[in-house]
């Protein structure tokens, strides 16, 4: 450790120390920040800090992961395996979705996801200098983070010297740390597994039987292989379509290589392939309403030319947070109701907290 940020450190201790709510000013933590030349290491400095919040999000709403899925976001970015416009995209979405949950009151709670919004705006922007702590809109993802742990988000007066001192001290701790400290395993696929209680569907099976709904299947996949495919043998084709709120988003394998991005939007645009999905999922819908509509359609042609179709209708899947926002399944579940034991928890709890105010019970 550097000469400067040792001395550094034990003046911060000093200062909380002796500090009325055992804080540390805003000089000093730009001080020791400015002791890192990396970005990155500055980057892991906020976000090993900010994993203290973690229990007060949990406390208050157990099931959903938004907390925990923003952290491994940022690991992704910092890790190279996530670009910058995509986590600004991602970031847009959390951050009306954490606005909306501090609007249910649950200031502390609210706050904490506050500071991962706020430091995911630090890291992308690469400036992590405090600004100014008389306007709420400047203030940085540690003075965000202090307020969530020391009870202060709801009423500044109210601030728990204890807790802040603890908050901070766990700041100095956090100087030493090269990477990380996940308090959870890292997934490699963010998938929320189906409901084992879901009721088995009729829709998967009967659209075979209903000759238009098979016949515009089927024809989607021919156009697709079609604009594809080559004179090479030994094919293989595989297409997913993400359909919610009438968005649709595609992703396209071709010989187990990804499709590049503007080639499959041209060819999409060519078979008009949004609105065959828009009206393939309608009319599946319309079999059995009270099954709901699937929110991913795969398509496969396999080495052997065999066609596979297949749906999935109680996954959440990672690819909708850097697409659409939470509140486009609320939306989604008004155009295709479904019933109860077709309702994985998962959506439920988005539903819940994504109705329109005036909706609210």
């Amino acid at each position: 450790m550097k000469k400067e940020l040792i001395v550094l450190k034990k003046d911060a201790l000093i200062e909380i120390n002796n500090d009325t709510n055992a804080a540390l000013s805003t000089t000093t933590i730009d001080e020791i920040l400015h002791c890192f030349s990396n970005p990155n290491k500055k980057a892991i400095v906020v976000l090993n800090s900010l994993m203290i919040l973690e229990d007060t999000w949990n406390q208050e709403w157990p099931k959903d992961n938004t907390f925990q899925d923003i952290f491994y976001k940022l690991n992704e970015y910092l890790n190279n395996h996530l670009a910058k416009d995509d986590l600004k995209d991602y970031i847009n979405v959390k951050q009306t979705y954490i606005q909306n949950r501090i609007a249910e009151g649950k200031f502390s709670a609210g706050y904490a996801g506050l500071a991962l919004i706020r430091a995911a705006i630090e890291i992308i922007n690469e400036d992590y200098n405090s600004k100014d702590q008389t306007d709420p809109d400047q203030w940085s993802s540690l003075y965000i983070g202090s307020l969530s742990y020391n009870l202060g988000a709801e009423d500044l007066s109210k601030i728990n010297r204890e807790k802040n001192k603890e908050f901070w001290l766990h700041f100095l701790e956090a100087l030493d740390k090269d990477k990380i400290s996940f308090s959870y395993d890292i997934p490699k696929e963010k998938e929320k597994e189906k409901d084992n209680t879901i009721t088995q569907r009729t829709q998967e099976k009967l659209w075979k039987s209903k000759e238009e709904i098979a016949q515009r299947i089927n024809n989607l996949i021919s156009k697709y292989y079609s604009e594809l495919a080559n004179d090479d043998e030994n094919n293989n084709l595989h297409i997913e379509v993400y359909v919610l709120n009438n968005g649709v988003s595609f992703l396209g394998y071709y010989n187990n290589e990804k499709i590049d991005s503007k080639r499959l939007f041209f060819i999409n645009r060519e078979i008009k392939a949004k609105e065959l999905c828009l009206d393939i999922r309608k009319s599946m819908y319309n079999i059995e309403p009270k099954e709901g509509s699937w929110f991913r359609m795969s398509l496969t042609i396999d080495n052997d030319q065999k066609k596979t179709v297949k749906f999935s209708y109680d996954q959440f899947f990672d690819f909708f947070n850097l697409w659409r926002d939470k509140s486009d399944f609320y939306e989604d579940f008004v155009q295709f109701p479904r019933e109860e034991n077709f309702t994985p928890n998962w959506l439920k709890d988005i539903l819940v907290h994504n109705k329109p105010k005036n909706d609210l019970v």
